[in-house]
């Protein structure tokens, strides 16, 4: 279990009342997202969630999310407890920040 509360398993259900939950990833669409540090194919993530009340900000999250590593994600969590992030790493690494929000 990583500081500040993510850890390598998911969520049986996640209460999404009066928010919303956006998803980004690689899978489908490969390497679609740059990161603006490097100009380069993000490399933080296979695949990230963000929820948020606002859906905007809940969209922009998962992208930005895709491109950070695990810390970085950690980090803003912890700075921003109203937002909820579960990452994919790798196959079977999944890490999620401020679990405080699942039920």
């Amino acid at each position: 279990m990583g500081a500040g509360g993510g850890w390598p398993e998911t969520p049986g259900q996640v209460l999404l009342a009066g928010r919303a939950l956006s998803g980004s990833g690689k899978e489908v669409k490969g390497q679609h997202i740059l990161d603006p540090r490097t100009g380069l194919p993000a490399q933080g993530h296979l695949a990230a969630w963000a929820s948020h009340p606002s859906a905007a900000l809940a969209d922009a999250y998962s992208t930005a999310f895709l491109v950070m590593d695990a810390a970085e994600v950690e980090d803003f969590c912890r700075r921003h407890p109203e937002v909820w992030a579960c990452a994919v790493a790798g196959y079977g690494s999944v890490r999620i920040f401020n679990p405080g929000l699942l039920a």
